[in-house]
């Protein structure tokens, strides 16, 4: 709509809850002189700091012919508006300058934010995005999110709202976006394929959309990428917020085999059978939301000489918390809290779990028993997800050989730290098995988070119950016997299985996961010729496809599917609504976006946000599912900029930097760091990223003259297990 199309209708609610007394003119009356203005100074006062527009005349002196709303005080405005919902504000914004000034303060932002009747989207658990510190544009984003994502996931013709992308200034492996998409993380290489690393950007930045601001090399391909928000203790046992993350990489288990022409980071993250013998390494790694805040502040625009100074006063920017390392192959680690200690779970292929103690300490490693009917097969770990809410682990583990064999969830206890590295053995203390014969054999099982915050989350949340965890996987059905007769595999892909966790009451008042109130389970049927593939999510999921014959790891996106179904509400929802159909809704893409060859793709469902990225290109697509303000390339609003005197949208809190100007001899020493030549790629190397000198990246010079460098922190790494 226009912005100055005039739309009455929440005016009109508003007259009613704020009547002008009719007093009749006199001569006496200041006000009723007919050659006033509308801008003649009153006896009214606007107590509110940062006035959007002038003091108005007190309402009891307002006359039949000067009645109107908009000569109102800001006292009388702000009460009017606390009768008003989301929508009304919205509407009133359209209406002309004053309104559209005076909806902008976050005064009235914040108090729809107390009254929000939907999920709102997660904030970074910090106190700079504590209730007090919002801004006006940080209070309005959660709202419209948390309104339209919901809005549009109900809706039978779900479109994205918006659609932009970013250089990520390197090619993208494997993403990650963190709940309420403020930050990504990535898995990195260059343009040959020579160089890998992670990389941290910060998403919606007022200044430039999307920016990356740190990267750790690492010798060879991250895969299994996770990210969460999570504290680690420092040795004096003080907190740091901040960005856990977790990956594993490969690396040959014999030197003499580096030289054999293979290159190992060439191979899918899935299990492979390599030419040489390999060995696994999870890495855990740390980085500080507070350092990531400060750089990432609209006040220091990226490349000016201030954001230098800060990001070379700034400490490491990531400490490496664990290195486990096994020839074992590992599977997909998880992150998460266990009594407020920070953990990282790794399964150890077929039957181990190694958990870690990310404050420090040794390992425990918990194997898990074999299920009675069947004591002599192999029993090959295919997920988990740690349960913090009770101290368990859920598991998903497949019996007998890939693609043959059953499937059944189980729950077992973790076992706590000790002293030094422990190993038991233990049986599951529930267990629910999942019907070959009805649902046939899964491949590919992925698990969703609970979305329980930090216990550490200063941040402004709304206090929720557990999500339900979601499972998704590829189903295979049992062919005919004379199709098996042709040579054929015994079973052929069917499409996808979905199966929902939820969590219950428990009399002490909080909450608990039984597979006893796991809801029946669904199937979204094959499209003939496709391949269906879940971005998955706890609430909202989305499926995309592609075709059966294109075997690449980058293969074309054919489609693009919201998933819905009502009984994801609760568990009695789920089991009324056990024999209707759920159904996907074809979701219109921008033509623009490249679905030719697609690298990687990240969802997050807080907000509806999808990321995209091309193989053998450093552009990233986002496609925003929710509405958000709009902002120009110099952080004002648009359509037009308010005129507020102190800017709503933006913190003043002074920032925690150091702003003394540097010495000679530390610019010397920050030159020599970052020119060293005597700093390989064969370790970790972990560095803030200077944005101007990225753009000009050189893959053969090995970073050397690229970046800011700082020596590596002592590692807190495990023994080889």
């Amino acid at each position: 709509m226009p912005f100055f199309d005039i739309s009455y209708s929440s005016v009109l609610r508003a007259f009613p809850l704020v009547r002008p007394q009719r007093n009749s003119c006199t001569g006496a009356d200041p006000w009723c002189n007919s050659s006033s203005s509308d801008d003649s100074d009153g006896a009214g006062n606007d107590p509110i700091p940062g006035g959007f527009f002038k003091p108005q005349q007190p309402i009891e002196t307002l006359t039949m012919s000067r009645a109107h709303i908009q000569r109102l005080s800001a006292e009388l405005l702000c009460m009017v508006a606390d009768y008003l919902d989301i929508f009304d504000i919205l509407r009133l914004r359209q209406i002309n300058k004053l309104f559209y000034d005076f909806t902008h303060h976050g005064h009235i932002w914040k108090r729809l934010l107390r009254d929000a009747q939907v999920p709102l989207p997660p904030l970074p658990p910090t106190t700079r995005h504590s209730f007090e510190r919002l801004t006006s544009l940080e209070a309005e984003r959660l709202l419209t999110r948390a309104y339209s994502i919901d809005k549009v996931w109900e809706s039978d013709n779900p479109y994205p709202y918006s659609r932009w992308a970013f250089p990520a200034h390197t090619q993208i492996l494997s993403m990650v976006v963190l709940p309420g998409g403020q930050y990504m993380v990535a898995s990195v290489t260059d343009d040959r394929q020579y160089h890998y690393g992670i990389m941290v950007y910060v998403m919606d930045h007022r200044l430039g959309g999307c920016v990356a601001l740190a990267k750790a090399a690492t010798a060879t391909k991250a895969f299994n990428l996770q990210a969460k928000y999570m504290p680690v203790c420092d040795a004096d046992g003080v907190a740091e917020r901040g960005i856990m993350i977790s990956f594993v990489r490969r690396d040959f288990k014999y030197r003499v085999h580096r030289n054999s022409g293979v290159d190992i980071s060439q191979y899918t993250g899935d299990a492979i059978d390599p030419e040489v013998p390999l060995k696994y390494e999870c890495v855990t790694l740390h980085i500080s939301l507070k350092q990531l805040e400060v750089l990432g502040d609209p006040r220091f625009p990226q490349n000016s000489e201030e954001w230098i100074r800060h990001a070379r006063r700034q400490p490491h920017p990531f400490k490496t918390l664990a290195l486990i390392r096994t020839r074992s192959i590992l599977g997909i680690p998880a992150l998460d809290e266990i009594d407020g200690i920070p953990y990282v779970a790794v399964p150890k292929l077929p039957d181990r779990i190694v958990f870690k103690n990310l404050n420090g300490g040794p390992a425990s490693v918990l194997r898990c028993n074999n299920t009675e009917p069947y004591p002599d097969k192999q029993h090959t770990i295919r997920a988990i997800r740690m349960l913090p809410c009770q101290n368990q682990v859920l598991v998903v583990r497949e019996i007998g050989a890939p693609l043959e064999g059953e499937h059944v969830l189980e729950i077992y206890d973790i076992i706590p730290p000790g002293d030094e590295l422990t190993e038991l053995a233990r049986d599951a203390t529930d267990i629910e098995w999942l019907e070959t014969d009805t649902i046939g054999v899964l491949s590919g099982i992925q698990l969703s988070d609970h979305g329980l915050p930090t216990t550490l989350d200063a941040s402004f949340h709304t206090a929720r119950a557990p999500q339900p965890i979601t499972l998704w996987a590829h189903r295979h059905l049992r062919l005919a016997p004379q199709d098996t007769q042709r040579g054929r595999h015994p079973y052929a892909y069917s499409g996808l299985l979905r199966a929902v966790l939820y969590p219950e009451r428990t009399p002490e008042g909080g909450y608990r996961y039984t597979l006893e109130r796991l809801a029946p389970l669904r199937a979204i049927p094959l499209a003939g010729g496709y391949v269906l593939h879940a971005l998955v999510g706890a609430q909202r999921s989305l499926v995309y496809m592609t075709h059966e014959e294109d075997l690449r790891a980058t293969p074309r996106v054919r489609g693009l599917r919201r998933f819905c179904d009502p009984g994801l509400v609760s568990y009695e929802a789920a089991l009324a609504r056990a024999d209707k159909e759920c159904f996907t809704r074809k979701i219109k893409v921008p033509k623009d976006v490249e679905w030719g060859a697609v690298a990687a793709m990240a969802w997050d469902e807080s907000i509806g946000r999808l990321c995209v990225a091309e193989w053998m290109s450093d552009v990233v697509h986002v496609l925003d599912f929710s509405h958000a303000p709009m902002l120009d390339e110099e952080g004002k609003r648009v359509p037009v900029p308010h005129e507020l005197e102190n800017d709503p949208d933006v913190d003043m809190t002074p920032l925690d930097v150091q702003t003394q100007p540097e010495t000679e001899e530390e610019v010397r020493r920050q030159h020599v760091l970052a020119y060293r030549p005597d700093l390989p790629w064969s370790r970790l190397i972990e560095q803030w990223i200077r944005p101007s000198i990225i753009d000009h990246y050189e893959p053969n010079d090995g970073l050397r003259n690229n970046h800011l460098y700082s020596n590596p922190p002592p590692r807190r790494t495990s023994p080889e297990i």
